[in-house]
């Protein structure tokens, strides 16, 4: 029987994007993504960590910044590591698809006060007519 993993997430980015390289000059960018759900009165947010490589991760790292809404799709996979004497387990979401939806509210004032548009002045209203 065939088996699925397929991740979809909607969430904003948690940091900067930090683009570094492997030995073989491949681009990697590994991101956080804050999703937030309901818990009683508030919301709860879940933080799910990701990876993204090649022109792809270059293309985002150019485009995307702290609090930006990003849509992810995937596949989950678990990084294991040993440190200490104690063993560690982090699911990682390989990213193959992501999309930058909507700019931080920051990041959009910013833009809006550079796209100041041309306002003529008031008509005057002491002219005589």
């Amino acid at each position: 029987m065939p088996s699925v993993n397929h991740v979809v997430i909607m969430g904003h980015l948690g940091r900067d994007p930090e683009l570094k390289y492997t030995q073989s000059g491949t681009a990697v960018w590994n991101f956080a993504v804050a999703t937030s759900r309901k818990q009683g009165d508030g919301f709860k947010t879940d933080w799910h960590n990701g990876v993204v490589w090649s022109d792809q991760a270059e293309r985002l790292a150019e485009q995307c910044s702290k609090g930006d809404l990003v849509y992810v799709e995937g596949s989950l996979r678990y990084d294991e590591w040993e440190k200490d004497g104690v063993k560690h387990t982090k699911a990682v979401i390989s990213a193959f698809r992501m999309l930058r939806l909507r700019g931080s509210e920051k990041k959009g004032e910013q833009r809006r006060e550079q796209k100041q548009e041309y306002k003529p002045p008031p008509p005057e209203t002491d002219v005589p007519f």
